[in-house]
């Protein structure tokens, strides 16, 4: 398993996906809706392309060091064209009297509106934290890939096995306080590794900090959905779904992005910081063959690249110091990296939070809370 690839992961999605799209066709009732659709062309374009420039620029500013991307064309520039053309398709969805792509008018709905936030909070953390979660015990605490993944399973699974009775639960107690109390675990979680993490510290201690997370994505998941649809008109739903659902993944998009950007800005600092430090304990004469070779080792994230880098250009009696002063200042960078970058996305998840705390009980949340107090009287 370790000797896969990156492009397995698409093979993986083709396994679960091919059966999924046929259980769908098989399952799934054709609605016909009585006329025929039409498609806000202009509507796709602006967005499509807005959407692209702005995650384009943000995946590769780093690549072009946040400057010239095409001629005298800027990474900042490609990003506020990218803005521009969404601010643009949100003014044409607001004139535009056909079928525009996204009918604004669902907004004036407050659960809604919230409920879109929170998910595109959720999608931006839940994305986000998998690229520390992955390079730290890697790189930093030495594990393979499959133990990496075995480390992280329990949150997957604590999530995944809470859903039927949290979703049960919301039915009876709504879904805004189960959302606000997911929200905080996963914020509550993610501060735990982060507080945690260190270069030394033994990989199983992290596992209570990354249950507490899968406890809080149960919690959110279901209810987060629910008061979403639950509140829209009947006749909106489906441009709602698409919404919603379009929402969490562009939060995961930027997370994905921006996370990246940040663990690898930081990466590059922290192991700077602490390769001065461990310079200082070798000859003057070979210091900055040292660092030059840190500084490379960087930016790959990888603490054998390290040690031979670094080794290649340093006389016999040197190379065992410099190599355990290689391999300590990368692990030690890339710990602190993985906690700088864990505590952003906790401060993300607070602000989903706020963002579900103006959700309000639905009319079926009172209907639900009716049956119940009923139920228990008798």
């Amino acid at each position: 398993m370790d000797n896969l690839g990156w492009e397995w992961i698409f093979y993986v999605n083709a396994l679960v996906g091919v059966p999924a799209l046929a259980l769908s066709l098989m399952v799934v009732p054709d609605l016909h809706l009585g006329h025929a659709r039409r498609f806000d062309v202009a509507g796709i374009l602006l967005s499509g392309v807005g959407l692209f420039l702005i995650v384009f620029g943000v995946q590769n500013g780093k690549t072009y060091n946040w400057g010239q991307l095409l001629g005298p064309i800027t990474v900042f520039e490609v990003i506020a064209a990218g803005v521009a053309l969404l601010v643009a398709f949100i003014i044409w969805q607001r004139v535009n009297r056909d079928e525009p792509l996204v009918p604004l008018r669902v907004f004036r709905n407050r659960n809604f509106s919230a409920a879109t936030l929170t998910t595109a909070a959720i999608g931006f953390a839940m994305t986000g934290m998998f690229l520390p979660l992955v390079i730290y015990p890697q790189s930093a605490l030495g594990l393979s890939p499959t133990e990496a993944g075995l480390l992280t399973a329990p949150m997957a699974l604590v999530s995944a096995s809470m859903g039927p009775f949290i979703g049960r639960l919301s039915d009876h107690v709504g879904g805004k306080y189960l959302i606000m109390s997911g929200l905080f675990g996963m914020a509550g979680g993610l501060g735990v590794v982060a507080t945690q993490a260190r270069a030394d510290l033994p990989a199983w201690q992290l596992i209570p900090g990354l249950v507490l997370t899968g406890l809080g994505m149960g919690f959110v998941l279901v209810p987060v959905n629910s008061v979403a649809m639950g509140s829209v008109p009947s006749q909106l739903r489906g441009a709602a779904s698409g919404i919603f659902f379009t929402a969490r993944q562009l939060g995961a998009v930027l997370g994905s992005a921006a996370i990246g950007v940040l663990l690898q800005a930081r990466i590059s600092a922290n192991v700077a910081a602490e390769a001065n430090t461990a310079a200082a304990q070798l000859p003057a004469p070979y210091r900055a063959t040292f660092l030059e070779g840190m500084h490379k080792a960087a930016e790959t994230s990888q603490t054998g690249g390290s040690e031979a880098r670094v080794l290649s250009a340093l006389p016999a009696h040197l190379t065992r110091q410099a190599a355990q002063l290689a391999d300590q200042a990368m692990r030690n960078g890339l710990t602190q990296a993985a906690r700088e970058t864990l505590i952003p996305l906790a401060a993300v998840l607070v602000l989903g939070t706020l963002a579900a705390a103006a959700m309000r009980r639905t009319e079926s949340d009172e209907k639900s809370r009716a049956v119940t107090q009923q139920v228990a009287e008798r």
